[in-house]
C-alpha cells in the first residue's frame, strides 16, 4: 500500500501534510530555499505519521483488547530501529510509530502479539496459540516484517 508523495509550494506560514486517497500532499512554504526543503519535508512527514500512528494504533489497540478480553495499563509510541512493540509486566504497551506504515494486517499482528503478552509474558507455545486464536495467519505477518520491516522508514 504505497503512497505517492506530492509536494506543493504555497504562500502560508506553516508546512502542512494531508492524505487524499493514495496521495500524501506536503505543502511547503513558497519562499523556503531549495536546500532547506528536504529536512522540512522529512520533519513534516514525521509529525504527520506520528499523529496518524497515535490515533490509528490506539483505536486498534482498544478494539483488539476488547476482542481478546484483556486490559492494558498505558499505551506509548516509541521510535526504535528494530523493535516493533513491547509489553511490560505492568501491562504497559509500547508500539513503534513506524508500524503505521505497515499494511493493516501487519499493524493488527503487532498489536495482537503485544496484547497476547498480557496473558503470557513469554514466547511459549501457549503464547503463540493465543496469537493464532486471534490471528490465524500470524506467521505470514512475522515473515512480512522480517522481509519488509527495514522499508518502513522516512
Amino acid at each position: 500500500n504505497t503512497l505517492q508523495l506530492k509536494i506543493i509550494r504555497y504562500p502560508h506560514k506553516m508546512v502542512r501534510v494531508f492524505r487524499e486517497g493514495q496521495v500524501l500532499w506536503v505543502y511547503l512554504l513558497q519562499n523556503l530555499p531549495e536546500e532547506d526543503s528536504s529536512p522540512n519535508i522529512k520533519a513534516a512527514l514525521l509529525v504527520w505519521y506520528k499523529a496518524q500512528a497515535r490515533k490509528v494504533l490506539s483505536d486498534k489497540l482498544e478494539m483488539h483488547a476488547k476482542r481478546m478480553k484483556v486490559a492494558f495499563q498505558m499505551f506509548r509510541l516509541k521510535e526504535q530501529k528494530t523493535i516493533w512493540g513491547s509489553c511490560s509486566s505492568k501491562g504497559n504497551i509500547n508500539l513503534n510509530w513506524r508500524v503505521i506504515m505497515a499494511p493493516d494486517g501487519g499493524m493488527d499482528y503487532i498489536i495482537i502479539h503485544e496484547l497476547a503478552h498480557l496473558t503470557h509474558l513469554n514466547h511459549s507455545k501457549e503464547f503463540w496459540e493465543r496469537v493464532a486464536e486471534f490471528m490465524p495467519e500470524y506467521k505470514q505477518w512475522r515473515k512480512w516484517f522480517k522481509e519488509h520491516g527495514q522499508d518502513l522508514t522516512l
